[in-house]
């Protein structure tokens, strides 16, 4: 919300294209920085659904690799949109600094 948006100005100003999953990341970013509440309400709903299921998942009888598997997209799921976020801000970095040196 903070972040992108300022890199995707520099990328506008300096006319660099970027790679189509940071593209992505900096459109999601502008849609959270002008819808805020929206955005707040969205991921506090996800974070008690991810509550609920890993809760759920944990106090019913089930067998282990259903509870197993339920866990990993729980908890696997956030990290792995974490790591792709995190991955294209990486790749937006190395664009942006390799398109000011010219």
């Amino acid at each position: 919300m903070l972040v992108l948006p300022r890199y995707d100005k520099l990328f506008r100003e300096h006319s660099l294209k970027v790679p189509s999953h940071t593209d992505l990341l900096l459109t999601v970013a502008h849609w959270v920085e002008s819808h805020v509440l929206a955005a707040f309400l969205i991921a506090f709903a996800l974070m008690g659904t991810s509550l609920g299921l890993a809760h759920t998942a944990q106090t019913t009888a089930m067998s282990r690799p259903r509870r197993s598997l339920i866990l990993l997209v729980v908890f696997g799921l956030p990290c792995l949109v974490f790591i792709l976020a995190w991955v294209g801000v990486e790749s937006t970095h190395r664009t942006l600094i390799e398109g000011l040196k010219r």
